[in-house]
């Protein structure tokens, strides 16, 4: 009544349905409403060990704005006074339930509220959904008794204390598995309209992501998020700019240079903070920092092909090929590098990834040493923009 709306929903395990059960609800406003949403509760008892490895696969209520189905909020567990700020005219609830044996309850409230000003939105879910209360990452996963006291400023340096993080990644972001929350800190997701890519923190005030993320865009179209493992929750270290300058390295052409030059440095509007869910990574002016064979690991939200669920941050770690197992023509190997192709050809950046960084650890600190730039298939083989040749620009742009 008068542009609010109750859905209340309680299904008990005595319920006598034999198959999966499958609800929707569409939230319609106008072109000058946006939609509110606030659950008082939300009750899918799944543990969040279950949660953390496999999202929420047994049960979930999702939303998401029609035509961006791939980008739904997924939400299940235990929660409480859940609000969820949406814009646009259009809202999808579902309600999902693949295992009959769980109870599942929720009571939510919606509204239609007038949009009294003209703002700039940004077209994509992430910011549609603006979590303000609860769904932060899990305290025992961010608490700060086990960062270290490090200074933050210096490079290529993760806050994970206590933890082998130079590990052997073992399972083959296509392939690869979540993240330990916060342990790239230098990582960044950048949005540009209905898009995102990734981009990686070099100071406190300049970000480099690739060329065909940015080209053609005016900079005031575009966000950079800090401090992130799940993209779809306000987390405590969760810092937004706004990007003040693009800068798109000289020779970059696009595609019909098979994106050779796949470069482009940002500017802040706003110094960051370092702190220990945001570090700069360092970068090295060495051709042969990276070697055929060496294995680097690249970061990103992007696609998963089914090998996982991307609102986290994963990583996944590709060798290095040789320019004759690459087998590419016309393609500069002074300015890219080449790698993927794991033993069950599943490991690769995908959709989304895209100027991401490729970092290697060397002496106990983290280089950036490539950008996820463009590649065959996802899972097959990947070409990155080498950094190396690209320092002194990044030098001269970023301290002159």
């Amino acid at each position: 009544m008068n542009d609010t709306g109750i859905l209340f929903v309680n299904k008990t395990t005595l319920t006598p349905i034999k198959s999966t059960i499958h609800c929707q609800w569409l939230v319609v406003g106008s072109a000058h409403q946006r939609i509110v949403v606030k659950f008082d509760y939300i009750l899918i008892p799944i543990p969040i060990e279950e949660y953390l490895t496999g999202g929420c696969r047994r049960a979930s209520v999702n939303l998401w704005t029609p035509g961006l189905e791939n980008e739904k909020v997924e939400l299940c567990g235990d929660r409480r006074h859940v609000r969820i700020g949406g814009v646009g005219q259009t809202l999808m609830v579902e309600l999902r339930i693949n295992d009959l044996k769980l109870d599942t309850n929720f009571l939510m409230h919606y509204e239609l509220i007038p949009i009294e000003r003209k703002c700039f939105f940004f077209l994509s879910i992430q910011l549609l959904f603006i979590f303000l209360e609860a769904l932060s990452t899990p305290s025992y996963l961010s608490n700060p008794s086990f960062l270290s006291t490090e200074k933050y400023a210096e490079c290529g340096l993760t806050s994970i204390n206590g933890y082998k993080y130079s590990r052997r990644v073992s399972s083959r972001i296509v392939g690869g598995r979540q993240v330990i929350p916060h342990s790239h800190p230098w990582q960044v997701l950048l949005y540009n309209y209905g898009k995102f890519c990734g981009a990686t923190v070099l100071n406190s005030n300049w970000i480099v992501t690739a060329a065909h993320c940015v080209n053609g865009t005016d900079p005031k179209y575009l966000l950079a998020e800090f401090g992130i493992h799940d993209r779809y929750t306000v987390e405590p270290s969760r810092v937004t700019r706004m990007i003040k300058r693009i800068v798109i390295y000289p020779s970059y052409n696009g595609k019909s240079t098979r994106w050779i030059h796949d470069i482009a440095l940002l500017q802040l509007s706003e110094s960051l903070i370092f702190s220990p869910y945001i570090r700069s990574i360092c970068i090295s002016s060495s051709q042969d920092f990276v070697r055929h064979g060496d294995r680097t690991l690249v970061t990103g939200w992007g696609e998963t092909q089914g090998t996982g669920n991307f609102r986290y941050l994963r990583e996944v770690e590709v060798p290095i090929q040789s320019y004759d197992e690459c087998g590419l023509q016309n393609t500069s190997w002074s300015t890219t590098l080449c790698a993927g192709l794991c033993k069950n050809s599943t490991c690769d950046a995908c959709q989304g990834d895209s100027g991401g960084p490729m970092v290697i650890l060397r002496n106990g600190h983290w280089h950036l040493v490539g950008l996820i730039s463009w590649g065959f298939s996802c899972a097959g083989l990947g070409v990155y923009t080498k950094i190396s040749y690209y320092t002194d620009w990044i030098t001269k742009t970023v301290y002159h």
